[in-house]
């Protein structure tokens, strides 16, 4: 029996609560004597309470955390060793037999394939495995995590002995057993979705699970090839997206040399004629420019330009019928040709905002 599983029991039998107890299941059996799933249940959960009774909280170098199965002879849990490692320890009644002793010599015998450090004590059965601290990689987890599950007979598992990390997923249960696969195969996919690990192929097993090894191995191999088409679909557009945003930065860096290579041309003249036949100047002291009666200021190397000025600026010498008026060509060719320049750089740092964005 797990905790899982005993709240999904519970949960069927109308009792909401997240430990539940012997006497919440005492009190349901009695209603209902002849419910035989109620029976096995109050079992069970004496069982478990007679387990972890007076149990201290380092057994065989491990310091218990979470409670993780049981039957009637021994207790699961997931702690922490001497050296801070995370290790699985199964743990005898007090009173075990001599036979029971030799039955969890044969279960470590029958998971020795499934640990890669195993050990029998006097106290108990302890695997300890090493941390993955890589970056969550959801196809390796499935590609470890279905290996793990054909490397040992196991029994019913639940989410709760599946522990996903990095690359790896770590078979939490130290008891061995008979299950369908695709009950096993069903947990691990809830395992990785409630670790936030769920993707498509996660989500076609809880759907369609394959229940032999070869129906497994088929479904891994087309979704990692369905995940690996996606991986380059995104590392080609996160490369394109890239060196489109080096292209724009790189045009925006050369626009903007252009424009500081190039300042104002000194000066001044008569652009237009105003609406009562007097000459409209500008004026340029190879910094700023300012334009009409009342200097208004066309462009600053602080500010920048000032748009609605300068356009007028441009629309006026356009229309002037001034006959001095091409003394001050140099100066309105010059803030047209800059007013292009900063509509380009606007639009390139438009573009890089997006490309940014989108990687």
């Amino acid at each position: 029996m797990t905790p899982y599983h005993l709240r999904a029991a519970a949960l069927a039998s109308g009792i909401e609560a997240e430990v539940p107890t012997l006497h919440e299941f005492e009190s349901a059996a009695q209603s209902s004597p002849q419910n035989m799933v109620l029976r096995a249940l109050v079992l069970a959960v004496a069982d478990r309470d007679r387990l972890v009774a007076d149990l201290p909280g380092t057994v065989a170098g491990v310091r218990r955390d979470q409670l993780l199965r049981w039957d009637t002879t021994s207790s699961t849990w997931l702690g922490t060793d001497l050296e801070g490692r995370p290790a699985l320890v199964r743990i005898l009644d007090r009173h075990a037999s001599p036979v029971v002793r030799r039955v969890l010599q044969r279960d470590a015998e029958a998971l020795a394939g499934a640990f890669d450090h195993l050990r029998l004590g006097q106290e108990g059965l302890v695997a300890t495995f090493d941390e993955d601290r890589n970056a969550p990689d959801i196809p390796a987890m499935w590609v470890t995590g279905a290996a793990g599950l054909l490397a040992a007979p196991w029994p019913n598992l639940s989410p709760e002995e599946m522990l996903p990390a990095g690359r790896t997923v770590h078979i939490l249960c130290l008891t061995p057993g008979r299950s369908a696969l695709r009950d096993n195969v069903r947990a691990l996919a809830s395992a990785l979705a409630l670790a936030g690990h769920d993707d498509e192929l996660g989500r076609s097993m809880r759907t369609d699970v394959p229940d032999t090894p070869e129906h497994l191995r088929l479904r891994l191999a087309a979704g990692l090839r369905d995940s690996l088409v996606r991986r380059r679909v995104e590392l080609v557009d996160r490369w394109r997206n890239t060196s489109h945003a080096v292209r724009i930065g790189r045009l925006h860096h050369a626009v903007e040399r252009l424009q500081h290579s190039c300042p104002p041309p000194a000066g001044g003249g008569p652009v237009a004629l105003d609406v009562d036949g007097q000459t409209v100047d500008v004026h340029c002291d190879g910094r700023r420019i300012t334009w009409g009666p009342d200097a208004a200021r066309v462009y600053d190397p602080a500010d920048g330009f000032i748009p609605p000025e300068a356009r007028r600026l441009i629309r006026a010498r356009a229309r002037s019928s001034h006959p001095e008026a091409a003394r001050s060509d140099r100066i309105t060719t010059w803030v047209a040709a800059a007013l292009r320049l900063r509509t380009i750089r606007l639009l390139l740092e438009s573009q890089a905002s997006r490309a940014s964005s989108v990687s």
